[in-house]
């Protein structure tokens, strides 16, 4: 087993066992930041992957290039919230209400969006490819100031501009 000494007189502590207790640190980091964002709306650069944020109302919630990555928000209430550059990769979005939210910048590469309510949502620099928009609410506007790369379109069709 490796092991890690510090020159101070101190026992060497086994690596694993340092490993464990930084890992614990960062999970207990996680369970924080999602637990401010449930009391405050307010979690901007929050590590939030694989979060479970299903049928939440986070209307105006502030997640500003917060990590969202494989999150789960189906459902959720993220009306006029903002989610500036953030990070909602691979996320489920279907079925959010994401009216009037600030998405500008945000990777939503792979997301899925089907049924989701996206009017008055501002998608400037928007990553929506490989998305999927089926039966989404939003305008051919707002698709127009997004990045679409084979995204899948209200109507089921794909878009073709990569």
């Amino acid at each position: 087993m490796l092991k890690f000494s510090l020159h101070n007189g101190l026992k060497p502590l086994p690596v694993l066992g340092l490993l464990l207790v930084s890992q614990v640190g960062l999970m207990t980091a996680c369970t924080s930041q999602l637990q401010r964002l449930k009391d405050t709306k307010q979690c901007s650069e929050c590590n939030l992957r694989r979060a479970d944020l299903r049928g939440l109302d986070l209307q105006g919630a502030n997640l500003q290039a917060a990590d969202l990555k494989f999150a789960n928000l189906a459902g959720t209430n993220l009306q006029k919230a903002n989610l500036s550059e953030a990070n909602l990769q691979a996320a489920d979005l279907s079925e959010a209400n994401l009216a009037e939210a600030n998405l500008q910048k945000a990777r939503l590469f792979l997301t899925q969006l089907e049924k989701a309510s996206l009017e008055g949502a501002q998608l400037e620099g928007a990553n929506l490819g490989f998305a999927d928009l089926t039966d989404a609410k939003i305008s051919e506007e707002q698709l127009q100031q997004a990045l679409l790369c084979s995204t899948t379109l209200p109507d089921g069709s794909k878009s073709k501009n990569c």
